[in-house]
């Protein structure tokens, strides 16, 4: 699911790499931001992940 949301840009292995694990500040939890991977991993909405592919600029 993750990966067919994935815009076009993220599709090459070294971007997605640096995407999943970037902390990003939409991904925030007591103060400390999270890479989306250690979103996921938390049990977290995967949905939340797909919505930053989604809105950001590529």
């Amino acid at each position: 699911m993750l990966y067919a949301a994935a815009p076009q840009p993220l599709l090459d292995a070294a971007a997605m790499t640096e995407f999943m694990t970037t902390p990003r500040t939409h991904l925030t939890i007591d103060a400390h931001a999270l890479s989306p991977l250690q979103w996921i991993r938390e049990g977290r909405p995967l949905e939340t992940v797909i919505a930053l592919f989604r809105e950001r600029e590529w």
